[in-house]
């Protein structure tokens, strides 16, 4: 399974044309969440990109385990329209389809990839959506979680016998009980930063700025051994002086880091900080 999340510019220009509406599917109803059972499960977390969800701690086999990785984002589909890309193109593998899926109440495009080799049967699920966090830091791609389902338990009832039903019963339900463990894996993954709380506005001063943002919790950041040119605003450090200049400040919440991009103007004979962006 793969969740990716994000928005921006898609190399797969020609998928431009053939747009498909989201539709309302649910994960698998009959899938049964024991919360007794999920607590057990170990919860891996990402400070970089402000996610977490849980798994078994013996789902993932040695050789195939999730993968972290942030991917070129897509172009022509507006995902908070409700728009999915028709396909998702994966090199090697071509366009696998998909459509959208709602869980926890958050909507993503979800596509599903299997293939197979004489031995073997391989499962991975592939989940887009849109997350303000990680635009705002990677706006050119998207967030992949990669959850590879592969089970060398189910493959041992592989190559399948046509006159074995018994066989085909004991795979069947092999591949249901990893299918129902990849969907509560996903039931379990959601953001843990509060994008919506780093607010600011362009053209508004930055003492404004700051003072809104301190009560968001968010703090700025001096650096160490930083020259400081602004008793007032040390964290905004020695990146020149007079009316034009550009300086960047960092601010942090917690675990998660955001940053202004300011300009010193002459506001009514007075220089200013004033916030033009967090590019």
């Amino acid at each position: 399974m793969a969740i990716i999340a994000g928005g921006g510019v898609f190399a797969y220009q020609y998928f431009l044309n053939s747009k498909i509406p989201m539709t309302n599917v649910q994960s698998n109803p009959n899938v049964q969440n024991s919360n007794t059972e999920i607590a057990d499960w170990k919860t891996y977390t990402s400070d970089e990109y402000g996610f977490e969800f849980k798994y078994p701690s013996d789902f993932f086999e040695i050789g195939y385990p999730f993968n972290v990785t942030t991917v070129p984002s897509a172009t022509g589909y507006d995902m908070s329209k409700g728009e999915c890309m028709p396909v998702l193109p994966l090199p090697g593998f071509g366009d696998i389809g998909g459509g959208k899926v709602t869980i926890n109440g958050n909507n993503y495009c979800h596509y599903q990839l299997s293939y197979a080799t004489p031995d073997y049967q391989y499962y991975k699920d592939y989940y887009l959506t849109i997350n303000k966090y990680i635009q705002s830091r990677f706006p050119y791609f998207l967030l992949s979680i990669e959850l590879d389902s592969f089970s060398s338990k189910c493959g041992n009832y592989l190559p399948l016998e046509s006159t074995d039903n018994k066989q085909k019963d004991s795979y069947s339900r092999c591949r249901a009980e990893r299918s129902n463990i990849v969907q509560q894996i996903a039931s379990t993954f959601k953001f843990t930063s509060q994008p919506d709380s780093f607010i600011f506005k362009n053209l508004d001063t930055y003492s404004n700025t700051k003072k809104q943002l301190t009560i968001n919790g968010w703090t700025p950041i001096v650096q160490i051994n930083q020259e400081i040119i602004d008793s007032q605003f040390p964290e905004i450090g020695n990146c020149g002086s007079g009316v034009n200049t550009f300086c960047n400040v960092d601010f942090q919440k917690g675990i998660y880091k955001n940053h202004l991009n300011v300009q010193s103007r002459n506001i009514n004979g007075t220089l200013q900080w004033i916030v033009v962006g967090s590019e």
